[in-house]
């Protein structure tokens, strides 16, 4: 039985040792590299500022303050009519497509006026500084606004490229006389983003 103990742990000893000796053993090799230089991409854009077929002006991001004046119930007056458009950025300052969205966003005055003042925005084909057939996309109060390209029928903004909209403004049809030589001031705010954003 001791002889058999013995034997038994000299072939245990002799496998471990075997097995040392194979799993030591020098392999042949190998390899193969792939340089990689990475840079992102860049989202820019801008808007595009100006009375429907005259002078525009970039806002990059922000620019003298638009003013629409004497407002009057249920009035669009042509003077209170501004061309607000968005343009991704050409080359090299946006290299990637964009989704985009416009807002409003209340910064200081009579929020009574703020809460009575209305907006046409529509958009249409780009032609001179305006736009031909235009379909409206929002009509309602300034602090409700918001639409997407998509609301507004139009796809992914490319780069180099402009999607042009024409706001009115006036009061709402039910403002009374203590609105009369108020003032407010306001944004019209354009977010843009990545396309895969599922944010919005």
């Amino acid at each position: 039985m001791r002889k058999l103990i013995v034997a038994l742990a000299g072939g245990l000893v002799l496998a471990v040792m075997g097995f040392g000796v194979i799993g030591s053993a020098a392999w042949f090799t190998d390899q193969s590299t792939v340089p990689i230089s990475a840079t992102s991409g860049k989202l820019d854009i801008r808007a595009e500022v100006g009375p429907p077929g005259g002078a525009q002006t970039w806002y990059d991001p922000t620019g003298v303050p638009l003013t629409v004046s004497d407002l009057a119930p249920g009035v669009y007056a042509a003077a209170n009519t501004w061309m607000i458009s968005v343009q991704n950025k050409p080359a090299v300052d946006a290299t990637l497509a964009v989704k985009y969205r416009y807002r409003t966003a209340f910064v200081s005055g009579n929020a009574d006026l703020w809460n009575n003042t209305w907006v046409k925005a529509e958009t249409g084909f780009c032609v001179a500084n305006n736009i031909s057939s235009p379909s409206t996309v929002y009509e309602g109060l300034v602090s409700g606004m918001a639409f997407t390209n998509a609301d507004a029928g139009k796809g992914i903004l490319p780069v180099n490229i402009t999607h042009c909209y024409r706001f009115s403004f006036k009061l709402a049809d039910g403002a009374g006389n203590a609105l009369q030589g108020q003032s407010v001031v306001f944004n019209v705010v354009i977010d843009a983003t990545q396309p895969e954003n599922p944010g919005w």
